[in-house]
Parts: C-alpha cells; sequence; structure tokens
C-alpha cells in the first residue's frame, strides 16, 4: 500500500514541477517579447532623430550646392 502513495505522491510532484516550469517558459517567453518591443522602439526612435537631424543638415547646405 505504502508502494502506491509514494507513486502517487512522485506523479504529483512531477506534475507540480512541470507546470511550474511551464508558467516559467511562459513568462520568459512574454519578457522576451516585451524587451523585444522596446528595442524596437528605441531603435525607430534613434533612427528618427538621425533622420530628422541629416534632413536638417542637408536642408541647411542647400543653398551652397545652388
Amino acid at each position: 500500500m505504502d508502494h502506491i502513495h509514494k507513486a502517487k505522491a512522485e506523479q504529483n510532484r512531477t506534475k507540480v514541477l512541470s507546470d511550474q516550469m511551464e508558467a516559467r517558459r511562459a513568462a520568459n517567453k512574454a519578457a522576451r517579447a516585451r524587451r523585444a518591443e522596446r528595442v524596437a522602439e528605441k531603435r525607430s526612435a534613434i533612427l528618427a532623430v538621425e533622420v530628422s537631424s541629416l534632413l536638417r543638415l542637408s536642408s541647411s547646405y542647400s543653398h551652397i550646392v545652388t
């Protein structure tokens, strides 16, 4: 009888650990997605600043070229 209880306890521990690992994977996946979104926003902001500064720079030198 004791071996049945041990087997069920082991099965329950395995299930609990499996559920915890799955929850951890889901949380890490969500964190990676949030981080990727933040990085993309930063890159687009930096690109926008660079483009605007290049446009400003090119417009300030346009009178020299013409």
